[in-house]
């Protein structure tokens, strides 16, 4: 294996909690115009991508961005699939980043596994990255990703090289303990996860609709998040990749959602604490999907984690602003300066 580096952190091991801009609660926040990367052209089927572990499992990913600029293992969310970065590829090609997006077991493409939990994530994770010749690489956990991509941080840490975490799924077992949640968030996290017979049934129901009424479940998915939300959710690329994304990572089946909730309802099994590689979280303080308390619990509990509270932000704050992630990760890996494109 080739010598990695980790970059250094200024400052102290605190927590740093700030509030973005308020500028970057709605609308499109692009930085400035940079010259492009000089990229180049990408293979065909690199949204079908499979590899076959060695148990004879196989794991599918999708491949967006740069081929050959740093690697970022992006987790999508609960239910969904490797299709929900898509929008991030013209973003991660332009940062130089490679965006290797895999579908978790019983997902779209990927094998269920009779193993439950995140060890057995990570796991294949590890073993995706060896057969694709990867050695060091980011990680991304969009919502129900979060737990995973923070799991992988504390188990691999000569390999993470920062830890990215939006709208996470966070520490809700110790949160509903000591605080209480919300009704909502009862009845998603305690009553549903606690019933596999319940969760199926849901992610069914779900699963039925995606595919013989798409308009009617988008409409559902909007009347369900928060009012910051809804302009996001209503453009139409935000609405196929939702539809796309939550259809392909339920098209096998619904045992890997119903796990994912299962295991969100309960105490993690690692240490956050744990987390050695610079990591930031992103938590909009009025969504309604994940309870935010969580989330800013979750940024408290990792070593030096900047908390980043989004004032008026809901759930959805990320399909406006993959750019300004992606750009913390490329800074925090070391990824050079996108290059001249030259004529």
């Amino acid at each position: 294996m080739l010598p990695m580096t980790r970059g250094v952190r200024g400052g102290h091991r605190g927590n740093a909690i700030s509030h973005m801009d308020q500028n970057l609660r709605g609308g499109d926040s692009r930085a400035p115009a940079r010259p492009e990367r000089r990229i180049r052209p990408r293979p065909a089927n690199r949204e079908a991508r499979a590899h076959r572990l060695s148990d004879g499992r196989r794991v599918g990913y999708a491949d967006y961005g740069d081929p050959d600029g740093f690697p970022v293992l992006a987790f999508h969310g609960t239910p969904g699939s490797r299709l929900m970065f898509r929008l991030a590829d013209r973003s991660a090609a332009q940062k130089g980043l490679r965006l290797i997006a895999p579908d978790r077991p019983g997902y779209g493409l990927s094998c269920f596994s009779e193993r439950g939990g995140t060890q057995p994530v990570v796991e294949d994770m590890s073993a995706l990255a060896d057969a694709l010749g990867i050695d060091g690489f980011a990680v991304v956990g969009m919502s129900g990703g979060g737990p995973y991509a923070a799991a992988c941080a504390v188990a691999l840490p000569e390999r993470v090289r920062a830890a990215a975490l939006v709208s996470p799924v966070g520490l809700i077992a110790e949160v509903a303990r000591e605080r209480g949640l919300t009704p909502r968030h009862r009845a998603v996290f305690q009553t549903l996860a606690g019933s596999d017979r319940l969760s199926r049934a849901a992610f069914r129901l779900l699963r039925f609709l995606l595919s013989r009424a798409p308009g009617l479940t988008h409409r559902g998915i909007v009347g369900l998040a928060a009012p910051s939300d809804g302009p996001i959710l209503r453009r139409p690329e935000v609405r196929d990749d939702l539809i796309d994304g939550f259809g392909e990572g339920l098209r096998p089946g619904v045992a890997g959602a119903a796990r994912d909730l299962r295991l969100f309802g309960d105490d993690w099994a690692f240490d956050p604490a744990l987390i050695a590689a610079p990591c930031r979280v992103w938590q909009g303080d009025a969504d309604v999907t994940v309870p935010p308390e969580a989330a800013e619990r979750l940024a408290r509990r990792i070593p030096g984690c900047e908390l980043r509270m989004i004032a008026g932000a809901g759930h959805y704050w990320i399909y406006d602003h993959f750019a300004d992630v992606l750009d913390w990760v490329a800074a925090r890996s070391a990824v050079p300066a996108p290059e001249s494109l030259a004529l």
